[in-house]
Parts: structure tokens; sequence; C-alpha cells
């Protein structure tokens, strides 16, 4: 990686929207007469470092911005400002976030697992942006509660306990007991922190997931966890192709054949695109070259032309 583009926290500026503080990650184009926009939403366990290696791989296509989300990565909670974090306010986030930013601009989309729950939601609650998207990726998608292999009484078991530790008084006593620093070191242990090949060393790793955690606010991600478990995106069809990628080994515990029905039911036009990389996604994907395997060569084709 270039020495140029070593250190995220150069390129993270602060943001304010509706009340609520968080961080915005933005590179800019390799080619700087290059005025496309690509907008990247991560995961519900995510935060904007975490992405920093695709990011870098991305500005060779266009300007690249990644947003923290309500609650997740260090920003503020919807709680804080008296609002529930519904999928609906997420999505409603992500839409005020692009009329206030890139406004008449076109851009393309990136989005990582829960992020493309997000974003569909995004689109079907505001056609006027779905209208100026260019390209819109998805990376272990899903969009409905059958796409989970829970099923039966062990998703009604799941959902209470999401709905428990989504209550403040439970979540300060998770946050003081089990999320605390010491709490966390027991449970990512050095010796089995996974790590991938050519990746970032464990104990940057095992850093990274202890802060990440206590930067995440516990009952946030709780309640979208339960809202995952009623959710239903197939109500709206999207006039807008969808590229999807898949690794081969996802940690969703999703049934793809459902995904892709799914998505064929969502949106006009659906292509999925398995990658061939073995083992998990990476915890941290802050390494460009281990970004770009991820990135299949008809996205990037997709991106040079569209952007």
């Amino acid at each position: 990686m270039s020495k140029k583009f070593v250190n995220p926290a150069d390129y993270i500026m602060p943001i304010n929207i509706n009340g609520m503080e968080g961080r915005a990650l933005r590179l800019e184009s390799s080619n700087r007469h290059n005025k496309k926009e690509i907008l990247l939403i991560y995961d519900v366990a995510d935060n904007l470092e975490k992405w920093w290696g695709l990011a870098v791989v991305l500005k060779s296509y266009a300007n690249v911005t990644i947003i923290d989300l309500p609650g997740l990565g260090g920003m503020d909670s919807f709680f804080s400002i008296g609002l529930k974090p519904t999928l609906d306010n997420m999505a409603d986030y992500i839409a005020s976030y692009i009329k206030l930013k890139f406004k008449r601009k076109r851009l393309s989309m990136i989005a990582v697992g829960f992020g493309s729950v997000l974003v569909t939601r995004m689109m079907q609650r505001n056609k006027d942006i779905s209208a100026k998207i260019n390209t819109l990726v998805f990376i272990n998608g899903f969009a409905h509660k059958d796409d989970f292999t829970i099923k039966g009484f062990d998703r009604y078991v799941m959902k209470m306990y999401n709905y428990v530790c989504s209550t403040k008084p439970v979540s300060d006593i998770l946050k003081v007991t089990l999320f605390n620093t010491l709490a966390l070191k027991i449970r990512y242990p050095l010796n089995k922190v996974r790590v991938n090949r050519g990746g970032p060393a464990r104990t940057f790793v095992r850093r990274f997931l202890i802060d990440l955690a206590k930067a995440t606010d516990l009952r946030t991600k709780m309640y979208l966890k339960r809202e995952l478990l009623n959710l239903d995106n197939c109500q709206v069809r999207i006039d807008a192709t969808l590229w999807h990628i898949t690794t081969s080994n996802s940690e969703l515990n999703i049934i793809s054949k459902l995904v892709d029905q799914h998505f064929q039911v969502i949106f006009n036009k659906y292509h999925q695109l398995p990658t061939k990389i073995g083992g998990k996604m990476p915890l941290v994907l802050n390494n460009d070259k281990l970004a770009i395997k991820y990135l299949p060569g008809r996205i990037r084709r997709e991106l040079k032309i569209r952007g």
C-alpha cells in the first residue's frame, strides 16, 4: 500500500446528521479530474477503519465516502435523540446524508451485509435517490427474514433475547460487565484471534475487535438484530440493477438460494457474482491487495465505465 494512504485517521472527518455526531471517511479519486462518487455502507458490527483497504482500491474509480451508522462504529445512537433505531430510521439517515452531501450528483453505492438491508430500504423509500445511483453492489447481502437459517422456536427465542438485551437497564449492565475491557480481552484470547494471510497481525486484530466492541452501542445492535428477524424488504420493487458479490464461506448463516430469489423479486435486474476466495471474510480488511480480491473483474469494469 502506498505510504500516502497508510493512516485512515488522516482521511476521517466529523459529521453531524439530525443531531447525531459521527465520522465519515473520505478518499479523493486518484484522478483529480474524476467527479464520480462511491458511497459505502458497512455491516452491523463494523466501522470505517475495517474497510480502509477497500476504500483505497475504490479510489481508482471514484471519490470514496464511508459513513458511520447511528449507534455503530462509535456514532451517537438514535436513542440519544429520543428515537428508536428502526430500519426505516436508519435508511432515512442514509438518505439524509446523500441529500445533504451529494445533492444533484449521481453516485454508486456498495453495501456489506446488513448495509444491503438499509440501502434497499432507503431506495424503496426514496425513488429520487434510487434513480440517480449508477452502480449498485452488495457484498453478502440479504433481504428477508427467511434468508436466515434460524427458524421456528429458535427464532422466537432469539427475538426475546434480543429484545431483553436492547432494553436500557439490561444493556447498561452488560456494558459494564461482559463488555468492559477485561471481559473483552478474555473473550478474544490472542492465540485464538482469526487472521488472514496477507492481513494485519494478530495483536492488531485483537485490539481492533476490542475497540470496536466498546465503540458499538449494544442497545442499538441488539435492537437491529431483532428487527432483522422480522425483515421483509420484498414489498416494494426497485427499478435498478443489483450486482451481488458472495464469498465462498459467508459467516451470515443465510440460505443463498432464498437470497437470490428475494433479490430477483426486489430488483429489476439481478446478477450474482461469487468470489473464488476460500475461508471467511477478514475481520479487518485494511489491506488493499487483499481487498481487491473481493471485487470481481466484472464489478471493476462496471465501476470504471459507470462509476
